[in-house]
């Protein structure tokens, strides 16, 4: 490793996470590059305090640019997804189950943590099944394609819960969906 040039920039952190894909939070730190050159596409290394944590590719970004770069991993921040389950047949014989999640984020940090926590609810494509969100805590709204998001912040040496249920209706058992 050779190092060409050294290019302070002042980052804004952010956090994510999608649990029902992986249930981890993710870190990524963005900023103006206000260097005179541009940047090159290529790989590169991360380290967070002088440690490790992962690698990636940048595109080319140009002078004036703002820059991003995941990090990987927040290992201060614990994701624990939880899902249930109850089937039922409705009066006229339709299938009805309804799911309930609850998203559990642990802060091991010493200060506070801000993480945007991403779900989804199915979006049927079918008039025959129906889908509804019948509860948000906090409040959240799916966008067109069922996404459900939360601003989170996390107290110190804490828990904090996000909680939803759905409930998808469709026709008898020989359905097919």
């Amino acid at each position: 490793t050779v190092r060409l040039h050294r290019q302070p920039i002042a980052p804004t952190f952010s956090r994510i996470s999608i649990p029902r894909l992986n249930q981890t939070v993710f870190l990524r730190a963005e900023g103006l590059w206000s260097a005179q050159a541009p940047i090159a596409p290529g790989n590169y290394t991360a380290f967070v305090d002088g440690e490790y944590c992962g690698k990636g590719v940048f595109k080319a970004f140009q002078p004036g640019e703002k820059l991003s770069v995941d990090l990987g991993r927040d290992e201060g921040l614990k994701v624990k997804r939880q899902e249930k389950r109850f089937h039922e047949k409705t009066l006229t014989g339709k299938d009805k189950t309804t799911y309930g999640v609850t998203i559990i984020i642990e802060n091991t940090r010493g200060q506070p943590a801000s993480v945007s926590v991403k779900d989804q609810i199915p979006v049927s494509q079918d008039e025959k099944v129906s889908v509804e969100l019948t509860a948000a805590d906090p409040k959240a709204q799916p966008d067109k394609d069922g996404i459900l998001t939360w601003e989170i912040t996390c107290p110190a040496n804490t828990k904090t819960s996000v909680a939803f249920s759905f409930v998808v209706v469709g026709i008898g058992p020989d359905s097919i969906w």
